[in-house]
């Protein structure tokens, strides 16, 4: 599997959250454990439905789904998502 934004999560969360993760956004990874910046996820899919995954060993880190008027954010594997509204 090849990733077809690597390394672009910060673009791809700030063009809707006005909050841009970066080299100072760090976390780890469930699987591996793995300490990294956010923005080195490998970003895979195809819009409207984007998959961010460890750079260490491809666990999903997040989910990202753009609708018409809202965007779905999914933190690792919960079971929940976060929906923010689109500004019109």
């Amino acid at each position: 599997m090849s990733a077809i934004y690597r390394g672009t999560c910060s673009w791809l969360i700030s063009g809707f959250l006005r909050w841009r993760p970066s080299a100072s956004t760090w976390g780890r990874c469930s699987q591996c454990r793995l300490v990294a910046p956010m923005a080195e996820l490998h970003i895979h899919g195809a819009e409207p439905a984007l998959t961010g995954r460890c750079p260490g060993c491809g666990a999903i880190a997040l989910r990202l789904v753009r609708q018409p008027e809202h965007v779905w954010l999914q933190l690792g594997t919960l079971r929940a998502a976060f929906r923010f509204d689109l500004p019109h």
